[in-house]
């Protein structure tokens, strides 16, 4: 699989968490929900793309024990990085449940 180029689309606002009334910032801050399995090769691009996009967004790994190492990968970059956190899973639970997961973790903590 060849690598996609990541654009932009001017008509679509930047996310700026303290621009808001009164200069509050945001009770929900956004949170990107990257399901993932065998994808050692791409979560580092992935994860470097979608900070050149939104800088300040915080990134959620759920790994479903990817034998390729994906989540100690993705590990490694939150040390690197900050902002990320990983979801290590049991097994291969499927991609629907992934993204449960990560719904019901943003709920939890104010994402």
């Amino acid at each position: 699989m060849t690598a996609q180029t990541l654009t932009t689309d001017s008509t679509v606002a930047a996310y700026d968490p303290v621009a808001t009334d009164h200069g509050a910032r945001d009770a929900h801050r956004p949170l990107v929900v990257v399901p993932t399995y065998n994808e050692s090769e791409n979560i580092e691009a992935l994860v470097r793309r979608i900070r050149a996009a939104v800088p300040s967004i915080d990134i959620l790994i759920i790994d479903d024990a990817s034998p390729d190492g994906t989540g100690h990968l993705a590990e490694d970059l939150n040390r690197t990085l900050g902002g990320i956190h990983v979801m290590h899973r049991a097994g291969k639970l499927g991609l629907g449940t992934a993204y449960v997961a990560g719904f019901r973790y943003a709920l939890t903590r104010d994402y």
